[in-house]
């Protein structure tokens, strides 16, 4: 209460008619520095105090207190929140002091601005700017940056250049031309703009002798003064600014050839340029800092529409407006076209807006304003495009149909049917022309929108034909790559049969390898065998997805992996392929096993009676074996033990050892199912000893978790204890982190039954940790119990049986 009837009666707000004076404007900030000690019941802050929280020298705060300097807009409102002012007061100040600027600016006196007779262009103070965004959102990082540049020591020989560089749309201009707004009384001998014109509709960059003789025009240098010869045009726009601080703003630049000539000589002048290109060789000169801008973060994309419709409409329909900004692809300008269309219809719901951009195909036919090219996402895309090589834009266009999120330079070759190095130059051109962006794998992406712009022109330029010619190339080498991987990661196991059209290179050495390639590529599981059954290549649908079944039993995907074997399915009926059919059902019942018991049933039993009739006795012994699990979860024990049983016959019939391990391994857990420990431990040891000699860590992980449960049981403590911590070495080392948090809950339990409930939870904690990452199904009941139950109830104890493919 004592700060609001301060803040009443302190007559610190200034008046509409005031300040008049630099000083009167000071008076006030060291009224508010005296307030600030009085409310926090402390001394007044010294100039070293503010100097040490701002970065700022104290000898210039000293003279902004003091009224011997005006300060610059941004220390100016830095100073004055460091002084607890309200948003209210910090408005008023604010208008207060752009008031003086003004007043400061227009009664110079014309004796101060007069040049001597020889000078040439020493009169005018441009102030060129264009308007400001009026919405400005974000870019607080950026903006930190841009300010650090201003309090950099000038030398004689570096001119400090800002070059701003990013996708089209993603708020260059607008960010340059705000920042150049807030700093421009930094710079009182004026401020230049001009559009360079690098990526315009007409497609014709300005030359930069054209923008040195309007910069000369704009500084008073006489048409007849400026010479014709382009090196003393160069030459004399560095003589007209010698010795003035002058803010610059080359907007627009094509590359650096363009922007070189017009960089001034003068330490004073601060250089700030955006680009759709790096500018890498301008960028690598002393004193110039590059800043590339990035998509908004979904919290600045939201104040964009809060902003411009107001936090109602915004909060009243909050899964609109987040398909509406994913739908954006997070774009600045695709937002503001949104906003502003959305504005413009203030009773349109906005579901109906974000309808319209969920077709993908005509999301770029929503994203226009009126008939301005520069607001028409299309549009500003296609600019971009025109500054590329041929084979440039055919990489970039069939990016647009490329199966996944991101891309390697192996599989971009592969795309365009050409080898990996000339790949790579494509990549890195799309890359410095802010088409792609690359990060630490090797990979490449771009955002949604520029997708969709590639794609679009993929259909006009190479049409249906080219897509199935491409799909086949690159399901092709996917197809080699994942059973390549499937046999590393479960030896032992019957791999897919494929004859690779082309011989394509080793993929991978080792278990790590080639894991590591499929974590990296499963983001594109799902449209890799979309692809393949949109362009008619059933049989890589179907094979794609079976491959790649190994290592979805370690990763356990369930979602992507559900969708990925509906495709799958219908693409071997489609085929008439009733061995693939088997397949796929067997793969697709092993998705369902974790959450819908009742399909994985029906799955298994059409997957049976298919191979039985075909006569694959491996693939019926592949069934049974996943049969006998979901038996016992349904608790039918005696139908499961028939069918592992059964498996486990077939299985040393046809010396299949991979096959061997799985069903003495759900032996083992049908057994221990039933409190028939002493039963079940044998089986579990045959499998812990079958999956050492094939060195198959997933199953001996499996045996060893088993054992340790089944010892925990028996009341073994050390035995289980050490049996677990075995299996959580295995797994790890497999980076089978489903697995391992399994047996994290298990060892939890252990400890919880021997009364250290402590340890316990930590268990339990980091399983729990494991499953929220994964997404497994595990998660929700885990938590919940954890939430709800006391430190001495445990978690319900997780089934682990081994399934086969």
């Amino acid at each position: 209460m004592g700060h609001s009837s301060e803040q009443m009666s302190d007559p610190l707000l200034p008046k509409e008619s005031g300040p008049h004076t630099v000083a009167e404007l000071a008076e006030l900030l060291r009224a508010l520095r005296r307030r600030h000690a009085r409310r926090r019941q402390d001394r007044e802050l010294t100039y070293r105090e503010l100097a040490a929280r701002t970065g700022w020298s104290h000898t210039a705060i000293a003279e902004y207190f003091s009224g011997k300097t005006l300060a610059p807009t941004d220390r100016f409102d830095v100073l004055i929140r460091l002084l607890d002012t309200s948003p209210a007061e910090q408005g008023r100040l604010a208008t207060a002091r752009d008031r003086l600027e003004e007043l400061r600016r227009t009664s110079r006196p014309s004796s101060n601005l007069a040049a001597p007779p020889t000078a040439v262009g020493r009169s005018a103070v441009p102030r060129q700017l264009p308007a400001a965004v009026t919405q400005f959102v974000g870019r607080t990082a950026e903006m930190s940056l841009l300010n650090s540049l201003l309090d950099l020591p000038a030398t004689a020989d570096t001119v400090v250049i800002s070059a701003i560089g990013g996708t089209a749309g993603i708020g260059k201009t607008a960010l340059a031309v705000h920042w150049a707004h807030r700093v421009a009384g930094r710079f009182p001998d004026g401020q230049l703009y001009v559009n360079l014109r690098g990526f315009d509709p007409s497609g014709q960059p300005t030359d930069p002798h054209t923008a040195i003789c309007q910069i000369l025009g704009a500084l008073d240098v006489p048409a007849d003064r400026i010479p014709s010869d382009p090196d003393a045009q160069v030459a004399l726009y560095r003589s007209v600014l010698a010795g003035r601080r002058m803010l610059i703003v080359l907007d627009n630049a094509r590359d650096t050839a363009q922007v070189r000539p017009l960089l001034p000589g003068t330490p004073e002048c601060l250089v700030l340029i955006t680009s759709r290109s790096q500018l890498t060789s301008l960028i690598a000169v002393p004193g110039a800092h590059p800043i590339n801008l990035d998509l908004f973060t979904i919290d600045e994309a939201r104040e964009v529409l809060t902003r411009q419709l107001g936090a109602d409409r915004v909060a009243a329909e909050p899964t609109a407006v987040a398909d509406i900004i994913i739908r954006c692809a997070r774009l600045p300008l695709a937002l503001a076209i949104v906003a502003a269309r959305a504005a413009s219809f203030p009773g349109l719901p906005l579901h109906m807006l974000a309808d319209q951009l969920a077709d993908s195909r005509e999301r770029l036919d929503t994203l226009i304003a009126e008939d301005d090219p520069h607001t028409n996402v299309r549009a500003v895309m296609s600019w971009s495009c025109r500054a590329l090589t041929p084979a440039a834009a055919r990489l970039f266009r069939l990016l647009g149909w490329f199966p996944g999120p991101s891309i390697s330079a192996e599989a971009a070759a592969i795309l365009v049917d050409t080898n990996q190095a000339e790949a790579s130059r494509l990549l890195t051109a799309l890359t410095a022309a802010h088409l792609l962006e690359d990060d630490t794998r090797g990979r490449y992406r771009c955002h949604d929108l520029l997708r969709a712009y590639a794609s679009e022109r993929a259909w006009v330029e190479e049409g249906a034909n080219e897509r199935v010619d491409m799909a086949g190339r690159l399901l092709d080498w996917y197809l080699h790559r994942t059973v390549t991987a499937a046999q590393l990661l479960e030896p032992g196991h019957r791999p897919i049969t494929h004859t690779p059209s082309v011989s394509w290179p080793a993929a991978f050495a080792t278990y790590e390898q080639a894991m590591e390639w499929c974590d990296v590529e499963q983001g594109g599981a799902v449209a890799r065998i979309e692809l393949a059954a949109e362009t008619g290549h059933d049989e890589y649908a179907w094979k794609l997805f079976v491959a790649s079944g190994n290592f979805f039993l370690v990763r356990k995907s369930w979602v992507d992996r559900i969708s990925c074997g509906g495709i799958a399915l219908r693409a071997a009926q489609r085929a008439g392929d009733r061995y693939g059919e088997a397949f796929v059902l067997n793969s697709l019942g092993l998705a369902y096993f974790a959450q819908r018991r009742e399909e994985a049933l029906v799955c298994f039993q059409e997957a049976l009676q298919i191979r039985q009739e075909i006569g694959d006795q491996q693939g019926e012994a592949a069934t049974l074996n996943n049969l006998g699990p979901v038996y016992w979860e349904l608790r039918r024990f005696d139908e499961a033990l028939t069918c592992l049983c059964r498996a486990l016959t077939m299985a040393r019939e046809a010396n299949n050892q991979h096959s061997e391990i799985i069903a003495l391994n759900n032996l083992g857990e049908a057994h221990f199912r039933l409190r028939r420990f002493g039963e079940a431990l044998p089986y579990l040891q045959q499998a812990l000893t079958l999956a050492r000699a094939l060195n198959y860590p997933v199953s001996e992980g499996f045996a060893l978790h088993n054992l340790g449960k089944t010892y925990s049981q028996l009341g073994q403590f050390d035995d289980a204890l050490e049996l677990f911590q075995q299996t959580l070495a295995v797994r790890r080392q497999a980076d089978d982190r489903h697995g391992a948090a399994t047996t994290l809950v298990e060892l939890g339990n252990l400890f919880h039954d021997a009364g250290r409930h402590e340890v316990a939870l930590q268990s339990w904690r980091q399983a729990l940790t494991i499953y929220e990452d994964l997404g497994a199904p595990e998660t929700a009941k885990l938590r919940h119990q954890l939430e709800t139950s006391s430190p001495t109830d445990p978690p319900t104890k997780q089934p682990d049986p081994r399934r086969s493919s």
